[in-house]
Parts: structure tokens; C-alpha cells; sequence
């Protein structure tokens, strides 16, 4: 309490005109510190102390900075409690003995940078780094990562929570990948990291040329790495249902061959784009989950953010001993995704298959449901966003809503459940916003 007490004196000291951080920038050899005594070595300063001096090179020989004021700005009961461990890539490192030190030193984070920025400049430190003592063991190499602590405390987890949502504000961009459609951005934000993200609809709705969208809006849009794996398609299809929804070339066209001079211009208006996008396809040779999963990995480490698998029904468990039940399978596909998608920080789209085709037989078919998803009643459970198709217009040719796809968010971890209509122009493979009037 006595910590916490302090440190809350030291909030309304620092908002005073009087209080002024003071470091110094020394040319001379880290030897002899800015203060002419010997200075600190990377050794002493892992070690911490309260009234050690910290330095580390920040990109220049000649430039240190001298941390001993740390003691004379936050005071000795803080400082007793706290160690600056190091400034690297311009980033100041300081280390609390207690959670709760730690969160009260991040709520100083605005203050002291100024301050820092104003004394030194922003080329020397432009951000301060405030650690609990589980990640101060890890900084001074005393506890491996296969060490740290898979639990920690709420308080732990409250500043990068804050500091997204800060990223979020100034920037005014979400921290999710665009879908390319308004409501389902606006809504639902389904394309954020470590998500798992199910399309299904049956035979003919659209479920692939949605997922296909996603990647296309991600990638060629936006530039962001993406990467879309089909395992019932060969890739050169797939390319020309791409081509065809960016240069809005009807797809039976480019496969026939038989363009227009309009077609040729519109395609050749398009191709520096799409050829530069950084989008990946491609058709794994190996179909099992820990193949999958390998190529996934791979993809992550190369910096791509959404992975689109097309669809998942081809998946399959495990390549030498089959499953005997189909459920079973894909309901440890499904975790085994999802899994990747939270340890590798990707989002992950899925198309699947749905269980009851109505067809013609009925005159007006019932919308799908979550109970349709095929084989496995744990995707549902599992997926943290599933979007079911319904195209009015697929049984009944004169329907008066031809032309519409209506996506249902019938699962959400982020907000309620809903419908939005979109247009779909399926002749170009690609599915639209509506028009608003």
C-alpha cells in the first residue's frame, strides 16, 4: 500500500510545472559515464539496484544516456521497488517487483515520455516500457521462456489491452482485416488475430466466392499478406475467378477465351495491382490437419495475416489411420485450427458445407441454420464467427429478391447476431455491398 501510495503523490508531482526529468546525453566512453564515475555495465544494470545507473547503446557509438536520476524522480520507496533494466532501440525498459507497481508506473507512461522526449530528444527514447517481475526475470536471463508463467494476473493484461485500444482511436483504423463489407466490418469485425471464421451455405450460394472475396479485399485492397488454399480446385481456377471479380471480366469469358477489346483493357487496367498484391494460392498436396498446419506456420512466419481454407470438409485428421467417425474428425480439425489461428495470430476463414439441401422440393426453402453446419456440431462451438448464406433467388429463378445474398452472422464472440444483404454478381464471381438509396 505504501508502493501504490506513493506512486499516486508521485501522478500529481509529475502534472506540475515544477517537476522536470532530468537525464543527459554523454559522448564520452561508457567507462566513465556522464558523471565521470565509472559507469554501468549490462551486468550491473540486470542486476538492478535502486541507486545503479543503467546504459545501453542506442544505435551510436558515441551516444548513452544516463539513468541515475531514476532514485531522485519517482523517489526511494519507488525506486526501491522498481529497476530501470535497459534503453534499447530507443525504447526505455523498467521493471516493478509487484503487479501492482507495475500497473501503477504504466499509468505515468504519458508523462515521463514527454518529459524524456523534451530533455533528450525523441531520437534517443520514444517509448517506455513497464514489465512485472515475471517479465524482469526473463529480461535479466535469469527464467528461459519455456518458464514463463502461462497465468497471470488480470492487471498484467490491462495495459495492452488499453494501449490497442489507444492504437485503434489515433489511428481510426480497427484492429481487424477489412472484409470488404460494410456491415460485417461495421458489426462484427470478424477478420481480427486469432480468430476462426466459418462461411457456410449450400451447393451453389456463394459460401467459396465470399471466402475468396475476404482474401482478394485483404491482399489487393489493402496489402495486407494473405494467403487462400483450396482443396477441390486447382489454383488456375481460382486465379480466374479472381481476375474475374477485379477487372469485372465475366468469368465464362476469360475461360473461353473469348474477350472484347473492353475486357482486354479492363484487364490490363487491373493487372499491375493484382500482380502485386501480396496473396498467396495454392493446393497442398497433403490434406491432413498437421500438414495444414504446417503450411499455415510457414505462411505466419512470412508475415501473412489471414489464411482461407476452401473448403474444410476436404480436410482430413490424419493421413494414415482414418477416422471412423466423420465427426469426430472434423471436430479435431476445427480445434486444431483454431488453436493455430491464436498461437500464430492470424485470422483463419473456412467454407463448409451445410447438411440439408431443400432443393426444388420445397417452394420456399427454409434459411440456414447453425444446426445445418455438416458433420459437426462443435464448429459452431468452436469458430468464433460463423456466416450462413441464403441466395432467395437460387430455387426460385423469378424470385422478386433475384440478385440478393443474405450473410447471417449467426454466431458472433463480438457482438449479437445479424443479417445483412449483399448483392451477389456471381457471373463476375464476387459478392457486392448494396447500393444504398
Amino acid at each position: 500500500m505504501e508502493v501504490v501510495t506513493r506512486v499516486e503523490a508521485l501522478v500529481k508531482e509529475l502534472r506540475a510545472p515544477s517537476i522536470v526529468l532530468w537525464l543527459s546525453v554523454s559522448s564520452s566512453r561508457p567507462e566513465h559515464g556522464a558523471l565521470g564515475k565509472a559507469g554501468p555495465t549490462p551486468e550491473s544494470c540486470a542486476r538492478g539496484g535502486r541507486h545503479e545507473t543503467c546504459w545501453e547503446r542506442t544505435g551510436r557509438d558515441t551516444d548513452l544516456v544516463d539513468l541515475d536520476r531514476w532514485t531522485a524522480i519517482v523517489g526511494d520507496e519507488v525506486a526501491g521497488h522498481t529497476r530501470t533494466v535497459s534503453l534499447h532501440d530507443q525504447v526505455l525498459h523498467v521493471v516493478a517487483n509487484s503487479l501492482t507497481g507495475a500497473v501503477q508506473l504504466r499509468a505515468l507512461h504519458p508523462t515521463l515520455l514527454e518529459k524524456i522526449i523534451t530533455e533528450v530528444g525523441e531520437d534517443v527514447v520514444n517509448a517506455i516500457e513497464v514489465s512485472g517481475p515475471e517479465a524482469g526475470a526473463a529480461d535479466t536471463g535469469s527464467d528461459s521462456d519455456a518458464d514463463a508463467p502461462s497465468l497471470l494476473a488480470l492487471v498484467e493484461y490491462l495495459q495492452p489491452a488499453m494501449d490497442e485500444v489507444d492504437a485503434s482511436a489515433s489511428s481510426g483504423k480497427p484492429p481487424w482485416l477489412p472484409t470488404g463489407f460494410t456491415d460485417l466490418d461495421e458489426h462484427c469485425g470478424c477478420l481480427g488475430p486469432g480468430s476462426l471464421t466459418v462461411i457456410g451455405g449450400f451447393p451453389g450460394a456463394g459460401s467459396s466466392t465470399l471466402a475468396l472475396g475476404f482474401a482478394r479485399n485483404a491482399s489487393i485492397r489493402h496489402g495486407f499478406g494473405a494467403a487462400y488454399l483450396t482443396l477441390d480446385s486447382h489454383p488456375s481456377d481460382v486465379v480466374l475467378r479472381l481476375l474475374s471479380a477485379e477487372a469485372k471480366v465475366e468469368l465464362n469469358s476469360l475461360r473461353s477465351g473469348q474477350m472484347i477489346d473492353d475486357d482486354w483493357t479492363r484487364f490490363a487496367r487491373r493487372m499491375s495491382e493484382i500482380a502485386d498484391a501480396p496473396l498467396v494460392l495454392g493446393r497442398p498436396k497433403d490434406r491432413d490437419i498437421t500438414a495444414l498446419a504446417e503450411h499455415i506456420s510457414e505462411l505466419a512466419s512470412t508475415g501473412t495475416l489471414l489464411v482461407v481454407i476452401d473448403p474444410l470438409h476436404m480436410a482430413v485428421a490424419r493421413r494414415d489411420l482414418p477416422y471412423e467417425n466423420r465427426e469426430r474428425e472434423v471436430s479435431e480439425i476445427v480445434r486444431r485450427l483454431k488453436s493455430l489461428a491464436l498461437d500464430l495470430d492470424i485470422a483463419i476463414v473456412v467454407t463448409s458445407h451445410l447438411t440439408n439441401n431443400p432443393g426444388p422440393r420445397q417452394a420456399v426453402p427454409r434459411p440456414p441454420t447453425l444446426a445445418d453446419l455438416r458433420d459437426s456440431g462443435v464448429i459452431a462451438h468452436v469458430a468464433d464467427t460463423v456466416i450462413l448464406l441464403d441466395r432467395p433467388d437460387m430455387y426460385e429463378h423469378d424470385s422478386d429478391r433475384g440478385g440478393e445474398v443474405d450473410l447471417t452472422v449467426a454466431k458472433s464472440r463480438y457482438g449479437p447476431a445479424f443479417t445483412t444483404t449483399v448483392a451477389h454478381q456471381l457471373h463476375l464471381a464476387r459478392l457486392v455491398d448494396m447500393v444504398k438509396t
